[in-house]
């Protein structure tokens, strides 16, 4: 049986890691980290590192569901659904089965 290899490499990796704006951001890399809500299947959490503020929100449920955003407003970075980018949310956020959301908080 064969080995499975698991990732990319090659010029196209470097395209991949390099196509997200928040792969470099330092609150994602060294930020402090603060729970904003965790319930039904929801995790909300703050990323933040010097003038960096990142909200992450994950849905770990097999249905959409709402993610209480605590009061802020931002930008939609990076979603698993590859769509939404810079999208403005502010209070609430719908996230769909099993997705993923970054934003990049307002000051």
């Amino acid at each position: 049986m064969s080995p499975i290899t698991v990732g990319r490499s090659g010029p196209s990796a470097a395209r991949t890691k390099s196509a997200s704006p928040a792969s470099s951001d330092p609150a994602l890399a060294v930020g402090s980290k603060r729970l904003l809500a965790s319930s039904d299947d929801v995790l909300v959490y703050e990323r933040t590192e010097q003038a960096s503020r990142l909200l992450v929100a994950l849905n770990f449920s097999a249905e959409e569901r709402a993610a209480d955003l605590a009061g802020k407003s931002g930008v939609v970075l990076l979603s698993t659904y590859l769509d939404h980018r810079g999208d403005v949310v502010q209070g609430e956020l719908r996230l769909r089965a099993n997705e993923g959301v970054l934003v990049e908080l307002a000051p």
